[in-house]
């Protein structure tokens, strides 16, 4: 069992550590497409707006609808997904400034000597602990302060989703007038 639990180890700290890479080459995508500070407040927009979507659609068509017609809705969200993916031209990147080549090893510790770096890693940080925070905890207060049937859970955890995505044109509006 000893072999069996470092294994499994093994498999989900390369899962977490695979996550993160791919959760910031995902995230930092809107910034590589460049543009002005609105320009990439709507790549990131459009970004969290679909990702909203799909949250809020997986969220409330179980019920709504049964498995069945789920599953069909999420097959037929991915193949239109990756229709529109293949078919899009691919976009231009913004000229990127030179990257550190060094072999030695010097330039995997370079990021940490600029200090908007340590400050965005300290935003990213609080920036995940406030959101997942009130996700998390949504369903104990609907569970325990509301005391709601288990069948509405579904339809209140769709409205706080809702909620968030009603609230994109709105900051985009703000990022429009104040910056980001």
């Amino acid at each position: 069992t000893d072999a069996l639990l470092a294994w499994a180890g093994a498999c989900l700290m390369l899962t977490y550590a695979a996550f993160s890479a791919l959760s910031v080459m995902h995230q930092s995508w809107g910034a590589r497409l460049g543009g002005d500070e609105v320009q990439r407040s709507r790549i990131v927009a459009w970004r969290e707006g679909l990702g909203l979507a799909g949250v809020i659609l997986a969220s409330i068509s179980p019920i709504a609808l049964g498995l069945p017609a789920t599953v069909g809705i999420f097959f037929a969200a991915i193949g239109l997904g990756w229709l529109a993916w293949t078919q899009a031209p691919p976009p231009k990147p913004a000229a990127e400034p030179p990257v550190a080549t060094e072999r030695d090893g010097r330039s995997l510790w370079l990021p940490w000597s600029r200090p908007g770096f340590r400050q965005l890693l300290a935003v990213f940080m609080v920036n995940g602990i406030a959101s997942a925070i009130p996700a998390t905890l949504l369903l104990f207060f609907v569970q325990d302060v509301l005391q709601a049937p288990p069948a509405a859970e579904p339809m209140l955890l769709g409205a706080y989703f809702v909620a968030a995505a009603c609230s994109i044109p709105v900051w985009l509006q703000i990022i429009g007038r104040l910056g980001l």
